[in-house]
């Protein structure tokens, strides 16, 4: 992972510790995670806490806000309760295969009991959805 990722992504840290406070977790997924992004990708970001605010749009929107201009790339933000963990979902499962833990704890690891009944359906060569 080049220099200026490395560098947005302790920026995008720092900021959603700083906004957010009970942070268990945070994971960078998508293409970028997986080292294969390009000039339009994007920062996928996932982070779990303890308990969602009640603000939560309001305080996502702030820590985008904040890293406006000071990362080289535009950050998707998801914000999830630790007890999602415990129901499968396509999300959490290209999360669970394709991240990179940015702090905390790997709790993602909680969700594979629940992921080894999910497996992607492929339709020549593509992946088109999930089934259990």
């Amino acid at each position: 992972m080049d220099m200026a990722i490395q560098e947005d992504l302790k920026r995008i840290k720092e900021t959603i510790l700083e906004e957010l406070g009970d942070v268990e977790a945070i994971y960078l997924f998508g293409s970028v995670a997986k080292g294969t992004q390009n000039e339009k990708s994007d920062y996928d970001v996932l982070v779990f806490v303890k308990s969602v605010p009640a603000d939560r749009i309001k305080i996502m929107s702030s820590i985008r806000y904040h890293l406006l201009g000071k990362i080289k790339r535009p950050i998707e933000l998801f914000v999830l309760d630790v007890e999602e963990l415990n129901y499968s979902s396509p999300f959490l499962y290209e999360v669970y295969y394709n991240n990179k833990l940015l702090h905390g704890k790997n709790i993602i690891e909680q969700f594979k009991d629940a992921l080894s009944k999910m497996k992607p359906l492929i339709i020549n060569g593509v992946k088109v959805g999930y089934y259990v």
